[in-house]
């Protein structure tokens, strides 16, 4: 009895606290002492670690729970570790290790317990296969200041309730798959709290699978979670769900830093034909990501992207939602810098609707190649926001792309179009029911600020200001072109579009109108209005509408309206008789206005 020989019972309490039990070792015992000095069990250190710490267990199950120390040491385990219900683990820190060899399982956990101050490792050389060497948490449990590392797996919580982690380290964690998961949470788990957590060199961060539900994780930092070995996907921070298995529901991502890792996941791995096999009622908030392996894939019915931030050197895409997805709002994203041929936001496929992107940034680098769309739209349903998004230095074939969607409005966006090479186009259209509003594109793209074109239909474009032209091109249909500032070109209207209304554009005019006076002579019939000021001259896509306001062009009338066939760049207006003599006696109002 190694205390009462060297430290008074007292001076100990004082020192630890309670224990129920306590595990020591020195260097050839390893023993286990109850409250009350008395040996529990005893063996040869390194070689009976197990079988001491699970008689220690085992005490403290008899009497009903309580608390079993660890006091400072490398503990050899060559079994795995149960612990009972009511039976809680503290160690001294990091200075408590539990070192085991390759096991299925390392430490399993009882309910309603509570293990902090450990440091355990694993085996990984060689690499383990999938799932081995699980640290396997109990219900309405706390694990805190615990640091795994080295290991083929970190903590399983799939299916246990009410769990809390906090303040733990998870390095290393690797097998020879790329299935080993720094935290695991699936099956039917369900409140399960994750916060302050640190995950290094692992092939998948915090794992969540199949249908748990209320899980929360803020707080944390991931380093270099990649693939590192195998053919299995690797994960930082993740739900995942696959068919027949239900969906995840109220999962949360907070305050989370990612650094040289894969981007976050939250996707329906399998067909999707059951809407309750979708992650759903997903937040991903405050989450920054520096230099990212591969883009963030979303397909998921119900998720919220606020405040996501992308740091890179390389060329990585942004966020990627894949088809199926509903409910998906991307609020408050940037992107610092875009490089290479990737673009910011990407819907690829069909089939997916109620889509809304607002208050985001994108900066791309001089470096950017692409010949795509930075923000690519394909197939959407609807309804799709895009609003307040902001694109600086826009290179490619355009800044947004819209192709074969429906129900889309693109509003109070701002496009700096790059000046060494700039993007073909500031917005391309090719959807139908598009409302195109109060947008700015800065610059000059090299065909177009805003062009609808091929099978477009249903479009309206209005409030915009553009420095370079707005092309309505051959086999659109439907399209309303007014109110908007036109600074550099015309707005160009082929004639095979149809159906094609532009008018009240600023620097396009295709709609004027006035109030002249003459004076009348008793002879006179045909007078001189003056310039029309109107976007064409030709006579045939002019008309010219004249009111007669004084009582001399009301007696004088009916009147006619006319483009001037010796100026073409005038109107005229002439009376069926001549005005009465006098001076400034015909007063008239007109109109003239552009028709396709």
């Amino acid at each position: 009895m190694w205390f009462a020989e060297n430290i008074s019972w007292r001076q100990f309490r004082r020192s630890l606290g309670a224990f129920s039990a306590i595990v020591c070792k020195d260097g050839s015992t390893v023993w286990a002492e109850d409250a009350s000095g008395k040996t529990i069990a005893s063996g040869e250190a390194g070689v009976d670690d197990a079988e001491v710490i699970q008689a220690a267990n085992d005490h403290i199950a008899d009497i009903g729970g309580g608390v079993l120390r660890i006091r400072r040491g490398i503990y050899y385990p060559t079994t795995f570790l149960e612990l009972s219900d009511y039976v809680s683990v503290s160690g001294e820190g990091f200075c408590s290790v539990l070192q085991f060899p390759d096991l299925p399982l390392l430490v399993k956990m009882g309910d309603y317990s509570h293990l902090s101050g450990l440091k355990i490792a694993g085996k990984i050389d060689p690499l383990p296969d999938p799932l081995r060497q699980k640290f396997l948490a109990g219900n309405h449990c706390i694990i805190e200041k615990l640091w795994i590392d080295s290991s083929g797996y970190g903590i399983e919580t799939a299916g246990k309730k009410n769990v809390a982690i906090t303040n733990v380290i998870l390095t290393n964690i690797k097998d020879n798959r790329n299935w080993a998961a720094a935290i695991h949470s699936g099956g039917d788990a369900e409140n399960i709290f994750i916060r302050h957590f640190y995950i290094e060199g692992c092939a998948r961060g915090i794992e969540i699978d199949a249908s748990p539900k209320n899980i929360f994780v803020e707080h944390g930092y991931l380093k270099d979670v990649k693939q590192y070995a195998g053919d299995g996907d690797a994960f930082s921070i993740d739900v995942h769900s696959h068919d027949d298995q239900g969906g995840a529901d109220n999962i949360v991502y907070r305050d989370i830093v990612l650094q040289n890792c894969h981007g976050f996941t939250a996707v329906q791995t399998g067909t999707g034909n059951q809407t309750s096999d979708y992650p759903r009622n997903i937040k991903f908030e405050n989450i920054t990501l520096i230099n990212p392996i591969v883009s963030c894939r979303i397909r998921a019915r119900g998720i919220s992207l606020k405040h996501i931030k992308i740091i890179q050197e390389n060329s990585v895409n942004g966020i990627e939602i894949q088809r199926g997805s509903r409910k998906i709002l991307i609020e408050d994203f940037e992107i610092d810098e875009l490089h290479g041929d990737s673009y910011a936001i990407k819907v690829p496929h069909p089939d997916t609707e109620d889509l809304t992107i607002r208050d985001c940034k994108i900066i791309v680098s001089s470096d950017h190649e692409t010949s795509g769309h930075l923000l690519y739209f394909y197939g959407c349903e609807g309804p799709t926001k895009i609003e307040n998004v902001a694109i600086i230095n826009a290179r490619g074939w355009s800044a947004i792309g819209l192709l074969t969607c429906k129900n889309v409005v693109v509003k109070g966006c701002k496009i700096y179009v790059d000046e060494t090479n700039p993007a073909n186009y500031g917005i391309w259209v090719n959807a139908n029911n598009v409302i195109v509003e109060n947008n700015r594109i800065f610059g000059a793209p090299t065909t177009g600020s805003i062009t609808v074109r091929e099978s477009a239909k249903n479009v309206v474009v209005t409030k915009n200001i553009a420095e370079k032209k707005i092309y309505i091109r051959n086999t659109v249909e439907n399209v309303g072109v007014f109110e908007n500032v036109v600074l550099g070109e015309n707005i160009i209207v082929e004639s095979g579009a149809t159906n094609v209304r532009v008018y009240k554009n600023i620097g396009y005019l295709t709609e004027n109108s006035g109030t002249e006076t003459f004076s009348g002579d008793g002879s006179t019939t045909d007078f001189e209005i003056g310039a029309h000021g109107l976007v064409v001259t030709d006579p045939s896509k002019i008309v010219v509408k004249v009111t007669p306001v004084s009582q001399d062009a009301i007696n004088a009338s009916p009147c006619v309206g006319y483009v001037d066939p010796a100026d073409n760049t005038k109107i005229r207006v002439k009376f069926a008789s001549a005005p009465a003599s006098g001076t400034g006696n015909v007063k008239i109002t007109w109109e003239a206005q552009v028709i396709s």
